[in-house]
C-alpha cells in the first residue's frame, strides 16, 4: 500500500509515530509496529491495562493497580476497557495518565460511555474541547475533576469508618460544614479554570459555533469523604443556596468562609449570578463516580461479585429515603448519581430535553425557586464493601435509614417486618 498521509485527519501526533517527515508530510508505513500502535491509539483501541513502556512502576495509581491485578475485579476491569472502545486518544497520553493519575481519565471514560448510551453523535477530530456533540444538537462539553489539596488527607488513608460515614444523615455529621466548604473551594477552582479556557481559548476556535451551549462536566474527588457532597456543594457554589444541616433549610449566601483559614478569607459563590460565567450553560456533576460505580453496574448486569453495594436514594416526590441493595433485579443505571445544573443566566441555554434519554437529575432556577426534572429518586450516597461484612454493616445502614426518615424505632422496624 506504500505511504499514507494522515495529516488531514488527526491533529496532534508524537514524533516517534513519524516514519518519514523529510518532505514536510506526516507519513506512516502500513503494517509496521508504529503503524499498529498509531491505529490503536488514534482509532479508539486503547490498551488501558498494558503498562506503558518505560513508565516507573512506583508512579502507578493504586486504583489502576487494583483493577489490573485483582481477579475479583475482572468484570469491572473488562467493563472499563469496553467503555474506552471508540474513544480517540487525541494527544497520545491518555493511557499513561490513566495509569498514573486515574481519576481524570476515569471520568472522561465514563462521560464518553454516558454520551454514547444516550445515542449522541460525537466529533472527535478536534483537540478541544473534550467532547464535541453533534447530534441531537451541537453542544460542547469540557471534563474536569476536583482533586484533594496537597495538604489534604490522602484517599489511601480512607478507613471503613470513612466509608460508612457516607450513609450518615447530614444533620448528624459533625463535620458537615467543613466537608461542604472544602468541596465548594475545590470545585470553584476547577470550574473557574474551565470557564477561563472557554473565554480565552475554546470559544475562539474555528470549529466552535458561538451560539451553542458549553457545559463543564465535573467529578469530585476533592477529599476522602467526597461521596458525602451529594448536591449540596453545587447548589451553594452555583446558585448561592447553602444547606444548613442543623435546620435542614437552605440559606441564600454570596460567599462562604474559606476552610482552615481566619474569618477574613472568603470564597465567592452563586457563580451563575456572575456575568463572567454566562458562557457556561450548565454543570454536569457527580461525587460518586469511582470503583463503586463499576462494581454496582457489574452486579446490575448479573455478574458475580465478592462485594455488596448499598445506595441511599431520596424520593423527591414523597420526601422519603430508601435503601437499595444493588442486584440484577434491583439495578443501578449508568446515569444514576449524575446531576445537571442549568445556568439561568447563560447566553446559550441548554435544552432541558437534551438529556431526556438518560436517567439524570436536572436542576433549574425558575422565579428564584429550584425546580428538578428527570430522575426523581437519585442516589445521595453509596457504600461498596466486602460481602463478608454484610451482616455487621446492614444493621448500621438500616439505622441510618431510620434516622434519615426520622421515624421512631418501633415504627420503622415494624414497617420493615411487614
Amino acid at each position: 500500500m506504500g505511504n499514507i498521509d494522515y495529516k488531514s485527519q488527526f491533529t496532534h501526533l508524537d514524533r516517534w509515530y513519524l516514519f518519514n517527515n523529510s518532505v514536510g508530510r506526516l507519513t506512516f508505513r502500513e503494517g509496521s509496529s508504529m503503524w499498529s500502535e498509531y491505529v490503536d491509539r488514534r482509532c479508539g483501541n486503547m490498551k488501558l491495562f498494558e503498562v506503558v513502556k518505560g513508565l516507573n512502576r512506583k508512579k502507578l495509581h493504586n486504583k489502576f493497580l487494583l483493577l489490573k491485578n485483582e481477579s475479583q475485579l475482572l468484570h469491572e476491569k473488562n467493563m472499563l476497557q469496553k467503555w474506552s472502545e471508540g474513544l480517540v486518544d487525541k494527544d497520545n497520553k491518555f493511557v499513561r495518565e490513566f495509569q498514573e493519575t486515574f481519576h481524570s481519565c476515569f471520568w472522561e471514560l465514563f462521560l464518553y460511555r454516558l454520551f454514547k448510551s444516550a445515542g449522541f453523535d460525537l466529533d472527535q477530530s478536534h483537540q478541544t474541547p473534550d467532547f464535541v456533540i453533534k447530534k441531537p444538537e451541537e453542544v460542547y462539553v469540557e471534563a474536569v475533576i476536583a482533586n484533594i489539596s496537597k495538604s489534604g488527607k490522602k484517599e489511601s488513608e480512607r478507613t471503613l469508618e470513612d466509608q460508612l460515614s457516607m450513609m450518615i444523615p447530614p444533620y448528624l455529621q459533625d463535620d458537615f460544614d467543613m466537608v461542604m466548604r472544602e468541596g465548594i473551594l475545590r470545585a470553584a477552582n476547577a470550574i473557574q479554570s474551565k470557564n477561563n479556557k472557554w473565554l480565552e481559548e475554546y470559544s475562539k476556535k474555528e470549529w466552535i459555533c458561538s451560539d451553542r451551549p458549553y457545559i463543564v462536566a465535573m467529578s469530585s474527588y476533592d477529599q476522602i469523604n467526597y461521596g458525602r457532597e451529594y448536591i449540596y456543594s453545587m447548589l451553594a457554589l452555583l446558585y448561592g443556596f447553602y444547606f444548613n444541616a442543623k435546620t435542614e433549610t437552605y440559606e441564600k449566601k454570596n460567599s462562604i468562609i474559606k476552610p482552615n483559614t481566619n474569618q477574613e478569607a472568603e470564597i465567592p459563590i452563586a457563580l451563575f449570578e456572575r456575568e463572567e460565567y454566562q458562557g457556561v450553560s450548565a454543570i454536569i456533576f457527580s461525587c460518586i463516580m469511582t470503583l463503586g460505580k463499576l462494581t454496582s453496574l457489574s452486579i446490575s448486569e448479573g455478574n458475580l461479585s465478592l462485594n455488596v453495594v448499598y445506595n441511599i436514594r431520596e424520593n423527591y416526590e414523597s420526601g422519603k429515603y430508601l435503601l437499595q441493595i444493588v442486584s440484577e433485579e434491583n439495578p443501578e443505571d449508568i446515569a444514576d448519581g449524575v446531576f445537571i445544573f442549568h445556568n439561568p443566566n447563560a447566553k446559550n441555554k441548554l435544552n432541558e430535553n437534551f438529556f431526556r434519554n438518560l436517567c439524570v437529575t436536572q436542576f433549574f432556577l425558575e422565579n428564584g425557586e429550584l425546580v428538578s426534572l428527570g430522575n426523581m429518586t437519585p442516589i445521595i450516597a453509596r457504600v461498596n464493601t466486602s460481602m463478608i461484612l454484610r451482616n455487621s454493616i446492614e444493621p448500621k445502614l438500616l439505622e441510618n435509614l431510620r434516622m434519615y426518615n426520622k421515624l421512631g424505632f418501633e415504627d420503622f422496624y415494624d414497617i420493615h417486618k411487614r
